[in-house]
Order: C-alpha cells, then structure tokens, then sequence
C-alpha cells in the first residue's frame, strides 16, 4: 500500500515482535521434545518387537522340522503304540522306548493323518502369534515414521522461529543504532557551532553567552552517550542471552535426539540430533556508535565467552541481575 504524503508508518513494536518469537520457538521446542520422545518410544518397541518375531520364526520353523521328523520316524515305525509319540520324542523326556507293554510298528494312515493335524494346528497357531507381532512391528513403525515426519516439518519451522527473534532484536538494534547516532551527530555539529562562534565572539559578554551554551551541549553530549553506551551493553547482553538461550535450547533437544535407535526409515539418533543442532547463525553484531568513547567498557561489552560458559540467565556471583529495560529506556533515562 502507498502511503500518501500525510501518512505515517506506525512504527515497528520490537518488543512485541521478540516476545512473540520466543514464545513461538519455545512452544515448538516443547512439541518436539514431545516427538522425539514419540519416536524414541515406537522405535524401542519395534527393536523388542524384532527379537520377538526373530524368535518367533525359529518356533515355526522347529515345528515345521518336527513334524517332518514326527512323520517319518512313524512311517519307520519308531514311536509308541500306546503314547503315540515317537522314539525321539520319548527319548529325549528321558524315558525308555517303547513305553513298557508296547510294541513297534509303521503308523497307520489315520495315525499319521492324525499327528500332521496336530502339528500343523501347532504350527498355525504359532504362525499366527507371528503374523500379530508383525502386524504391532509395522503400527509401530508407521507410528514412529508419522512422528518422524511431523519433527521434519516442524524443526524447519522451529528454526525460522529463532531466527525470526534474531532479526527482531537486530532490526531493533538497527532503529536504535540509527537514532543514536543521529542524536550524536546532531549534538557534535552544535558543539562544535558554539565552539566557532565562541572563538570568534566579537566582546567578552558574547564570548561568555557562547561558553555558557558550550557548556550545556557539551555536558547534554557526555550524558547521552553515556545513555547510549548502557543501551549498547544492555544489547550486546541481549545478544549473548538469545544466543545462549537458543543453542542451549537444541543442545537439550539433540540430547533427546540421541537417544533414538534406528530402525526402517527412521535414522539414528546421532543424524537426528545433527538436524535438531543445524541452523543458520544465530549470532548478530551490535555495532558501537560512532562518536561515542567507548573506552574502558568496550572489551567487558564485547566480551561474552564468561558469560556463555556461566549459562543463560544466571547472573554471575556478586553481581545484581541485568538491568531488564530496552535501549530506547535507556537512552531516554527511564
């Protein structure tokens, strides 16, 4: 939309902008974590649910085995005529064959119908608790291939989020920087006016009217850029808090990340956490006003390696909490 010549651009809410970032980094934080945990979860149940149906084959198999070897130790007339189990069988209860008062004789073709019946009711029913687990082996894994995909979609998102707070605090910085330097600007040309005109004031009493107004921009000067330097400080603070907050915030999801044993189409842990762990650079640089002394605050400004090492939000011992106010506050001595 044009602006016609007497409109004006509401100006931007940065504080809203930067809250509203924040929350919505954390929430989808929140809702990964929750993800990886889904996935963590499905992808150990279908691990336990491999060694089930590994086991599970070997027990249709040996059945299968088994009644290939009950049938024909029955044809060879190797079991019992009153038991009706074969010589192997018995022998390996640990009883003697046959059983006594029993004799040894080929199986009838009843007899033989009879224990592939048995055996193949055996063999179905163990083949059904085989097709049950992996049945539940292909809903977990669909289950964990679902939460998968929705932690692809929403890391991207959850990375733009922060990245949108980064550019939120920068473009802050850029308004207050431009303003600030503005301000700067304007009071060093009107100092140096008063300097001029005061060196070339043509009687004592001008001479004097011009120190006196000297004077006051000088000492107007020196108070707003020591507003200015605490603005700088409080941003470049700022930075560093947003920086730790935010890599301190994927360190703890990509622990969780780690975590996760792969299965189909599903990677390990250590893949997932580099995703978690991927993004653009989340660091920004708070640009010193020009014509400001920042001598003697600039290198504990600039600084911030002490401060990631203590973490975020812990303000170091003997020392009070950061001043919380913005660096327009600041400049305007709220």
């Amino acid at each position: 939309m044009l602006l016609g010549a007497g409109d004006q651009q509401a100006p931007r809410n940065f504080l809203a902008e930067i809250s509203a970032a924040r929350v919505a980094w954390t929430t989808s934080s929140a809702r990964i974590h929750e993800l990886l945990a889904t996935i963590r979860q499905h992808a150990n149940v279908v691990l336990a649910l491999t060694g089930q149906i590994e086991k599970q084959n070997r027990v249709v198999a040996n059945l299968r085995f088994e009644m290939k070897q009950a049938l024909e130790d029955m044809r060879n007339g190797e079991f019992c005529t009153g038991c009706g189990k074969t010589r192997r069988q018995i022998e390996a209860e640990g009883d003697h064959f046959p059983h006594p008062g029993q004799s040894i004789r080929p199986a009838t073709p009843e007899e033989l119908a009879k224990c592939r019946r048995d055996y193949e009711a055996k063999i179905a029913q163990a083949q059904d608790r085989l097709n049950q687990l992996e049945q539940q082996k292909k809903d977990e894994t669909q289950r964990a291939s679902d939460a998968y995909f929705k932690f692809q979609q929403l890391d991207d998102v959850y990375h733009q989020q922060q990245l949108d707070e980064k550019d939120a605090r920068l473009a802050e910085w850029s308004a207050d920087f431009g303003r600030f330097k503005q301000q700067i600007d304007e009071l060093r040309r009107k100092v140096v006016a008063e300097q001029t005109l005061r060196d070339h004031a043509a009687s004592p009493d001008e001479r004097a009217a011009c120190q006196t107004r000297l004077d006051v921009h000088q000492q107007l000067l020196a108070s707003t850029s020591e507003r200015i330097r605490a603005a700088t400080a409080r941003s470049q603070q700022d930075e560093r808090e947003f920086f730790a907050a935010a890599n301190a915030d994927m360190d703890r999801l990509g622990s969780a990340a780690s975590e996760i044993h792969q299965i189909f189409g599903i990677p390990d842990g250590w893949y997932i956490d580099k995703l978690v762990r991927s993004s653009s650079p989340l660091a920004y640089t708070v640009y010193l006003v020009p014509g400001v002394d920042y001598s003697g605050q600039t290198d504990a400004a600039m600084s911030s390696a002490q401060d990631l090492l203590g973490g975020p939000g812990a303000p170091a011992a003997g020392k009070s909490a950061p001043d919380t106010r913005s660096a327009s506050e600041l400049l305007e001595g709220k």
